[in-house]
């Protein structure tokens, strides 16, 4: 972020020589950090603008615009960008898919009602997408229009500083209170639940194996 004009800039440097190859300046301040897809950067900033971002040039390819802060990571799977914002004035969680090559919009946005406004990170997974949002619900939604397949309550709520993980059948998440989740992919139903009552706000679950990592506030590894 540049602190004097309050927006922040993308900037690509080698790997090679550490020389900076472009500089794009962004609308606001983001904090989304960056996703990579092919040749392209998606990131998305505070003004809820979503930007598509040639890795070769620094051009912006295309922006689009969202109903609220986006300050979590944004997803691409299928030819669709997908991201999640936070709007504190209607106190929605919205969620909104993109087409990847044009940034047209690929389905109706979802508006989730909640008294908080943080959310996970999406998530996708086998035409899925998965979220926690702060109704206290993980949530599987159609990539390709945006249906609900299901959604299982947890809890407590999420923090935007997370995202959910996976095996071959099942989706992990944890909630701000440090309730770890395994569910079953498929149809949302919770195969075990451990809470370790500690708060979990910017770690996301891993899987390695036979066993889910989760880091805690206070600096353990579970």
């Amino acid at each position: 972020p540049d602190e004097q004009s309050d927006v922040s800039t993308l900037v690509a440097v080698s790997l090679a020589d550490r020389t900076e190859l472009w500089r794009t300046p962004l609308e606001a301040i983001s904090r989304s950090g960056v996703t990579i897809d092919g040749n392209h950067a998606f990131v998305g900033d505070q003004g809820g603008t979503v930007y598509d971002i040639s890795l070769e040039s620094g051009m912006i390819s295309w922006s689009a615009e969202m109903d609220g802060l986006v300050d979590s990571a944004v997803a691409v799977t299928a030819g669709k960008v997908v991201a999640v914002a936070r709007n504190t004035d209607t106190a929605q969680v919205v969620v909104s898919a993109f087409e990847e090559a044009t940034g047209e919009r690929s389905w109706p946005a979802l508006a989730i009602q909640a008294n908080s406004t943080a959310g996970t990170a999406p998530s996708a997974r086998g035409g899925s997408l998965f979220i926690g949002s702060a109704d206290r619900r993980v949530r599987a939604l159609d990539t390709q229009d945006g249906t609900e397949r299901w959604a299982t309550l947890a809890l407590s709520l999420f923090s935007p500083a997370t995202s959910l993980a996976f095996d071959d059948e099942s989706v992990f998440a944890a909630d701000i209170a440090g309730g770890l989740y395994r569910l079953d992919a498929a149809h949302g139903g919770r195969l075990w639940s451990y809470h370790l009552n500690e708060v979990m706000l910017r770690s996301t679950p891993v899987v390695s194996g036979s066993s889910v990592l989760l880091g805690l506030g206070d600096g353990r590894l579970v």
